[in-house]
């Protein structure tokens, strides 16, 4: 009985915890939609700061930042918003827009073709839903493996022979899919560049100037030295600039 009472409680507690966050999304909606955009921020980031995560909560506070000429910390929240869902198109469609305004764009260095590709195809979906895929597949194919064991036609168990190789392919490539956008989510080497800064060649204010960084521009973390962090911007030239400039995601 104690048992049941527990469970009862623990779900009307975690039920009135998902409608206070709803009731707090609405709200910020609304005040969104009347222009009252650090309002609706501050509501965002408390549900951030309570420990809430989701695509929409990400890219919600990034279009208050961005109605807020906060280039920023809106294009930091919009690709936070495109680790958890990484096939949305207005997440992407938004990020591309608020990177066209960062002045003197860095020029990226292209990708190797494949690496492109592979990235292509594996932002397609989340990492949970690779993963779905991965057992679907995995799971029809050792069904029609017994399929084709049991079955006494030649042409039967070519046909199976052939499908089930195929899907355990697309099984396997969905498995390497699945862990490299898990392992994409849970890194922490990629940052938005939140004031202009000057790059220095070593990891002190006494170092030699390299080049200056834009805010809004997205780094790659290479080293952390103390209150230094040694970075490499999208051409990929290297330098160190103190922690505080920038923002990881």
């Amino acid at each position: 009985m104690k048992r049941i009472v527990l469970y009862v409680i623990v779900f009307f507690a975690s039920w009135s915890v998902t409608a206070n966050e709803q009731q707090l999304l609405d709200s910020a909606k609304n005040l969104y939609m009347a222009n009252e955009y650090y309002e609706a921020q501050l509501i965002y980031e408390s549900l951030i700061a309570e420990g809430y995560t989701s695509p929409e909560l990400f890219y919600n506070l990034g279009n208050c930042y961005y109605k807020s000429d906060r280039l920023a910390p809106a294009i930091l929240y919009y690709e936070k918003a495109l680790k958890l869902s990484p096939g949305d198109e207005d997440i992407k469609h938004n990020l591309k827009i608020a990177y066209s305004k960062i002045p003197n764009q860095v020029k990226e260095v292209p990708e190797i073709f494949y690496i492109k590709w592979f990235k292509a195809v594996r932002n397609l979906f989340a990492s949970n839903m690779w993963a779905w895929i991965c057992c679907v597949s995995f799971g029809f194919a050792l069904v029609l493996l017994v399929i084709v064991l049991m079955s006494k036609r030649n042409s039967i168990k070519r046909l199976g022979i052939y499908l089930s190789s195929f899907l355990i392919v697309v099984a396997v490539l969905s498995f390497a899919f699945s862990y490299s956008q898990m392992k994409y989510q849970n890194s922490r080497n990629q940052a938005i560049v939140y004031e202009p800064a000057m790059v220095k060649s070593s990891p002190s204010f006494d170092g030699n100037n390299l080049f200056e960084i834009q805010e809004g521009l997205k780094v790659q973390i290479i080293d952390t030295l103390d209150n230094w962090v040694q970075i490499r911007i999208p051409d990929g030239k290297r330098g160190w600039v103190v922690k505080e400039q920038i923002k990881r995601f």
